[in-house]
Formats: structure tokens, C-alpha cells, sequence
């Protein structure tokens, strides 16, 4: 797949913005919850200052962090991958018409669902 730099560029930036929001979103529910950092620590198996650097705008916590901080204040992380290269092919040749629809889930970030035409091989009735 030949990327163009501005859709690398593009992909990145939506990467960091998903991450940042994740973050946004399991603080809030701390707070929502009535939870101090120090409850959290309690309950994660590390220190208060722990449960700080975790929740600071530049933190790049693991996977297993996360996890254990939604377990924490009683959450949970989904994780999703999605494929754009079906994608990023057609729009940068151009290609204007993709038959799909768009995800109206509440929860979901919109997503393009793409369908594939059936074809028969040999004789069918």
C-alpha cells in the first residue's frame, strides 16, 4: 500500500486524538464515580503519584495499565483495529462511489461498512 504522506499524517493525528479522548474518558469516570487517586492506587497496587502520572495529558501508559485502571473504577477498555487501506485505495484514486453505509451507534465512532459483491464460480441454477 502507497500511502500518501498527508494520509500517514492524517492517520497519526486520529490515532494521538482516539488515545487522548480514551484518556479524557476514564478520568471523568473517576471523578464521576467519587474516586480519589489514592483509591485507585489502593486498589491498582501502586501509589497515589502512580495513579497522577497515569492521568497526566503526556502519560503513554501501557495496555495493561489501562486495563488495570478501568478494573480499577470499574470499567472497560474495548479495543478495535480497522483496516484502511480498503479505504485509502479508493480515495486516493479518486474513486467517488464506495457502496457502505455509516455506523449510527451512540457508543461507536462513525465507520464506513463496506460490502463486497458474491460472485459464483462454475454453473449455478
Amino acid at each position: 500500500m502507497n500511502e500518501s504522506q498527508e494520509a500517514i499524517e492524517e492517520r497519526a493525528l486520529a490515532l494521538a486524538a482516539s488515545q487522548a479522548e480514551l484518556m479524557s474518558n476514564l478520568v471523568a469516570l473517576r471523578k464521576r464515580r467519587n474516586l480519589t487517586q489514592q483509591e485507585v492506587g489502593d486498589r491498582m497496587g501502586v501509589s497515589q503519584p502512580a495513579v497522577a502520572a497515569f492521568e497526566a495529558y503526556d502519560s503513554n501508559p501501557t495496555l495493561s495499565s489501562l486495563r488495570r485502571y478501568a478494573l480499577a473504577i470499574g470499567a472497560r477498555v474495548e479495543h478495535r483495529v480497522i483496516d484502511d487501506s480498503f479505504f485509502i485505495t479508493y480515495v486516493e484514486k479518486g474513486i467517488s462511489q464506495i457502496e457502505g453505509h455509516l455506523s449510527t451507534h451512540p457508543h461507536q465512532t462513525p465507520s464506513i461498512t463496506f460490502t463486497t459483491p458474491k460472485f459464483t464460480i462454475g454453473n449455478s441454477k
